[in-house]
């Protein structure tokens, strides 16, 4: 079983550079399916977490250094 709060090493400088995959679909930062930034802990919301919750996700990768998707 996955879990929705995934801790980063450090919070990102900028977090606007933030992007988020749960396989090989880029989840946008906003809306109730998306993704959201408390410190060092990015948390996945609605059916982008219940996905990896489930194990029907096989992977989530994060990346840092382009514009975060918003929509």
């Amino acid at each position: 079983v996955g879990t929705c709060d995934l801790p980063l090493e450090t919070p990102p400088d900028h977090p606007d550079q933030l992007n988020v995959w749960v396989d090989d679909v880029v989840i946008p930062r906003d809306g109730i399916n998306g993704w959201e930034l408390s410190g060092p802990t990015l948390t996945l919301k609605g059916e982008s977490c219940a996905r990896v919750r489930s194990g029907e996700a096989i992977g989530v990768r994060i990346l840092y250094g382009c514009p975060t998707l918003i929509q």
